[in-house]
């Protein structure tokens, strides 16, 4: 077991019978890493138990990448998250588990509690999500008023481009999101989904930031120049980051990409990915 005080009073946590042990409504700010503990769905339920003590809680992350985690672990951490309605920062690493759609929908549950919530990171990377999970996911986060900041990792998780066609509709209502990092990498999306992602996102107006990772999908130019299209009515944009590696983008289509990016006007740094 290793505990230790970091800045702001938050605690560090990588033992679950030593997290249980305190004094769990005192925690405002905590760290739990569980990765690779093997910590399954009933270590999962016991931590979500002494969790759901914690109702003074105003940032949270949590690492449970690699621990075999399925539906009923996901429920249950969600039972426990929604008693911490005070959070307004949450980062949640679920990367290599297997909590699916149902799972997702378990775990989102608590979402429309969170009304002060301002910063939301999600790693569901490789999680069997699907696009019916994807489109789960975006109805219990537009319920969420007050975020600014949204990293979503659905890497490897099947959505197609009905999942992302249902996940950016309801990005669309988060017209005040000032930071968005998106990555939709190896999902078979194809060239209806990043067309409806396009019509959709144009709604962000208030974005500072924009990271989207498109790789290793099933997209050309003509919806990568849609996008760019979207992008340049963006007024506010400074930073913007495009990974497109392995869709059907040559040298000259990326020339031509960047020529659109260049024209929003307050743009300090854009970054744009497409190695083969």
């Amino acid at each position: 077991m290793q505990k230790k005080q970091m800045m702001y009073n938050e605690n560090y946590f990588d033992c679950l019978e030593e997290f249980i042990d305190t004094s769990l409504s005192s925690h405002t700010c905590l760290h739990i890493d569980f990765c690779r503990n093997q910590v399954g769905d009933e270590g999962v339920i016991s931590f979500s138990s002494a969790l759901s003590n914690c109702t003074n809680l105003i940032e949270l992350e949590l690492d449970l990448r690699w621990n075999n985690l399925k539906v009923q672990g996901a429920s249950e951490l969600g039972l426990a998250l929604a008693n911490c309605k005070l959070l307004s920062k949450l980062t949640l690493h679920f990367w290599g588990n297997e909590i699916g759609e149902n799972g997702a929908s378990k775990l989102f549950f608590a979402f429309p509690n969170f009304s002060c919530l301002s910063t939301l990171k999600l790693n569901l990377e490789e999680n069997k999500i699907g696009a019916y999970g994807a489109q789960i996911i975006g109805s219990h986060l537009q319920q969420c008023p007050s975020l600014q900041t949204l990293e979503l990792n659905l890497m490897e998780n099947k959505i197609g481009s009905v999942g992302t066609s249902s996940l950016s509709y309801y990005l669309a209502n988060f017209i005040n999101l000032k930071n968005l990092a998106l990555n939709l990498q190896s999902n078979n999306i194809g060239e209806q989904g990043l067309s409806d992602f396009c019509q959709h996102i144009k709604n962000c107006k208030n974005l500072l930031t924009l990271k989207l990772n498109f790789a290793w999908n099933k997209v050309g130019i003509a919806c990568i120049l849609e996008l760019c299209s979207c992008l340049v009515k963006f007024s506010y944009l400074q930073i913007l980051s495009l990974n497109l590696c392995g869709n059907q983008i040559d040298k000259s289509h990326q020339q031509r990409l960047k020529i659109k990016i260049k024209k929003l006007k307050r743009l300090v740094y854009f970054f744009v990915s497409n190695y083969s």
